[in-house]
């Protein structure tokens, strides 16, 4: 049975071990921060840095250091908010948007049908200042956008100034806001800000995705903007959702 400690424990969640992964697991180890790191890699670069590594939810084992469980992400993730462990934060560090693959995997289970909105992205798309550096996918429903030209790069470590030390831009809104505002058409919007718990490593707040999952849960056909942004950047994606069949929640 999982540690029920597990439930009032604080501590966080590290979506992915790659060289970034690595980095922030670096970090946390040497602060003393309760850490769990997933990855299905079992030789991702986080590896040497890990302390123990379990085999499922049930063999976690905070008080032996940083954990890692080998898996993918999304599933344990959802796992753990399904047996009401939450994760103080988040750290995705993996490729695409972690909080909307959460969102999709996590209602699908949960009986609805949900699919990519372009009407929806397009509306937001509209709406966004035309100075930001922007990409769209629309197969995907997804908008990436940033202040920073995608053929520059930003200043490590940065602590997301009001003015960028790279273009000398002042950013008169934080990308949270611009995107809550572009995706105001959406019957729910969720933003989840991305803040810094450290030097140039960026979470968001396991109990607000959680609020978020649990307001979906309760409607039965609407749509939705879900995005993850700091000051600087951001990526969101546009859902329609059906409650297939009512008998599975």
């Amino acid at each position: 049975m999982l540690q029920e400690a597990l439930k009032t424990m604080g501590f966080v969640f590290v979506a992915g071990g790659g060289r970034f992964g690595a980095s922030v697991i670096r970090f946390f180890k040497e602060s003393g921060v309760k850490t769990l790191v997933v990855d299905v890699n079992a030789n991702c670069s986080a590896r040497e840095h890990v302390d123990f590594v379990a085999e499922n939810l049930e063999g976690l084992d905070f008080s032996k250091g940083v954990n890692m469980i080998i898996a993918d992400a999304v599933d344990v993730l959802i796992e753990l908010l399904s047996r009401g462990v939450i994760p103080e934060h988040i750290v995705p560090t993996m490729p695409g948007h972690f909080a909307g693959k959460i969102l999709k995997n996590y209602l699908e289970r949960k009986g609805f049908t949900i699919t990519p909105s372009i009407p929806l992205l397009r509306g937001a798309f509209r709406k966004l200042p035309k100075d930001l550096a922007v990409l769209v996918d629309e197969i995907n429903s997804v908008i990436i956008c940033s202040y920073m030209p995608f053929d520059k790069k930003c200043k490590t470590p940065c602590v997301q100034p009001t003015v960028c030390p790279v273009t000398g831009r002042r950013k008169e809104r934080a990308m949270f806001e611009i995107l809550r505002e572009a995706a105001g058409a959406a019957n729910i919007v969720c933003i989840l800000q991305s803040k810094l718990i450290a030097e140039n490593i960026g979470a968001f707040s396991g109990e607000e995705l959680v609020k978020t999952l649990s307001e979906c849960v309760r409607r039965s056909n609407y749509t939705i903007a879900i995005g993850t942004a700091c000051k600087c950047h951001g990526i969101i994606n546009f859902f329609e959702v059906k409650r297939a069949d009512s008998s599975q929640l």
